[in-house]
């Protein structure tokens, strides 16, 4: 059974990413800090835009709690303005769906990734295209394997 979702993280990963095991503790880096700045570096748009990519109602001032919920207050101290609200930041403070991890918004995009890598990829193994195709037998084949059975048969890491 897995934890419940919030938006909480870790110390080990807000003050020790990537810390030596010899060193004093304070040493590490922090991943939400460096996931913020990546995002500027790269230009990713604000949350807003993101959400308006993916269909769903604007945001339009912070009294706005429907997406964002109980953290609107929170973001209001942050971020002057909700178009502000970097992608990262937005994503991880979004209600999630009912009975998912993660809200709309990451939804969206974690869906669109993956229609893009198997639809994107004329050789996914289940394409569709007669001239690559795997057989029917070959498929059924192939979904019977796991990833446990890939890695006992590429490795000596566990004994049966």
């Amino acid at each position: 059974m897995s934890e419940s979702v919030d938006r909480n993280f870790v110390e080990e990963i807000t003050n020790h990413l990537f810390e030596p095991p010899a060193a004093p503790k304070g040493r590490g880096l922090d991943l939400v800090s460096l996931n913020l700045q990546r995002g500027r570096d790269h230009g990713i748009p604000p949350y807003r835009d993101y959400r308006k990519v993916c269909g769903l109602r604007p945001i339009v001032d912070f009294d706005d709690t429907e997406a964002l919920g109980p953290y609107v207050a929170q973001l209001a101290r942050v971020y002057k303005s909700v178009d502000d609200i970097d992608l990262f930041t937005g994503l991880v403070h979004e209600r999630p769906l009912r009975g998912a991890m993660v809200g709309p918004t990451l939804s969206c995009i974690l869906g669109t990734q993956f229609y893009n890598l198997k639809y994107g990829d004329r050789f996914f193994f289940d394409t569709d295209d007669s001239a690559i195709a795997f057989s029917n037998a070959q498929l059924k084949s192939l979904r019977n394997v796991t990833l446990a059975k890939v890695i006992c048969a590429n490795t000596n890491a566990f004994k049966q």
